[in-house]
């Protein structure tokens, strides 16, 4: 919820950030609003790609090998062991047991 708030809040001051432009002598203002609402946006939007899902199976294909690395994921709280491909970097986490 607060996630979506934040995109709406977002998207609004960003849209109405032409309007400050439109008095004439708030451009600075019309500036810092759009710079720093564009900027929330766009880190709210793209942080889903930053943090992976957390798999129920092991991947499968080559060069996948399980990690000691073990945590407790905090949206799920549930404990998470990471699998690693050497070949390509990727990391993958999945629920264990």
């Amino acid at each position: 919820m607060p996630r979506i708030a934040l995109i709406i809040v977002s998207a609004v001051l960003l849209a109405g950030a032409p309007a400050l432009f439109l008095i004439g002598q708030a451009w600075p203002a019309a500036c810092v609003v759009t710079l720093e609402a564009g900027l929330v946006l766009a880190a709210i939007v793209f942080e889903r790609r930053r943090y992976k899902a957390v798999l129920d199976a092991p991947p499968t294909g080559e060069g996948w090998a399980m990690t000691d690395e073990r945590f407790i994921d905090p949206e799920t709280e549930v404990e998470t062991v990471v699998w690693f491909n050497a070949r390509s970097g990727t990391r993958a986490y999945v629920r264990a047991g």
